[in-house]
């Protein structure tokens, strides 16, 4: 810093740029450590996230749960964003317009801010896709029996029992993410004919009718704390008592990967989009490194 002759204090430029990158990745990091939490809510269905789906289903009879992260994760970086203006606004206001120096400076900045989080979502992507697939569909092990007093023990891999399907209880969830969405139908697992204590569901066709509950064998793949949150309120309040851990059977080992899997190939696609924007950026500096320097 540096007084000037009117006794004005003059910032230096590269104090302004620092500072407008410090607050740039403070901003990213929060807004993914935002989006990280808003997402285990929707999954859970807890906290802020549940509350405001909640209101959604009683005001437009549905939810809107990307549209809901994004305004979310806007509106708590939105003091961030607006400081990094405001240092923007008064870096104009003391050296006016940006040069070609300053433009080429932030392009790079920009750039590599895009490559770092392709780079980040590439992983997660990676790391998703790989416990995905870890999720085995029980083939080169034999089917085992469980009780549904007693699920733990056999989760992760093909079981059977003998049980009350209450598919005169179906519940539907669509399971949306970003760009990949399916509709799952589950039925209670109970061992009478009428409990109000429910732990163990499975997977079931969809379909919209209502059958009376049966006694009967079912085959699946079984995983812990597989039903989403949604799901799980909604039996509550129905009058039924959620005991947690919850288990799912699924028909397959294939839909025990989806919600990973699908995940994981949302991710990717985010990562191509951000590397394919720090790639124009890194052209466009390019560009601008190829352009007489006009002040």
């Amino acid at each position: 810093m540096k007084m000037l002759a009117d006794g004005i204090t003059e910032v230096p430029d590269t104090e302004v740029r620092y500072s407008v990158h410090r607050i740039s990745w403070f901003a990213t990091a929060w807004g993914l450590l935002v989006i990280a939490v808003l997402v285990w809510q929707s999954y859970s269905y807890t906290g802020v996230f549940a509350w405001l789906a909640e209101w959604q289903f009683r005001r437009f009879d549905r939810m809107f749960p990307v549209v809901t992260i994004f305004l979310l994760t806007l509106l708590l970086i939105l003091p961030a964003l607006l400081l990094i203006g405001w240092r923007l606004r008064e870096r104009r206001r003391l050296y006016g317009r940006a040069n070609l120096g300053l433009l080429t400076r932030r392009g790079t900045f920009l750039g590599k801010w895009l490559a770092i989080l392709s780079g980040l979502f590439f992983i997660v992507s990676v790391g998703l896709a790989l416990f995905g697939l870890s999720v085995s569909s029980g083939d080169d092990q034999p089917v085992r029996s469980f009780s549904l007093t007693n699920p733990a023990p056999a989760a992760g891999r093909e079981v059977q029992a003998r049980a009350w399907v209450r598919t005169d209880r179906i519940g539907y969830y669509r399971e949306r993410l970003i760009f990949t969405e399916r509709d799952l139908y589950v039925a209670p697992l109970t061992v009478g004919e009428n409990p109000s204590d429910i732990q163990v569901f499975i997977q079931v066709s969809p379909t919209k009718d209502a059958v009376a509950a049966k006694r009967r064998v079912i085959k699946g793949f079984l995983r812990e704390a597989a039903i989403p949150g949604a799901l799980e309120r909604l039996y509550q309040d129905a009058g039924y008592r959620i005991k947690r851990p919850t288990y799912l059977v699924f028909q397959a080992g294939t839909s025990a990967r989806w919600p990973f899997l699908s995940a994981a190939a949302d991710l990717a696609l985010i990562a191509l989009l951000l590397g394919l924007g720090a790639l124009l950026t890194r052209r466009h500096v390019r560009m601008l490194g190829s352009t007489p320097d006009q002040k």
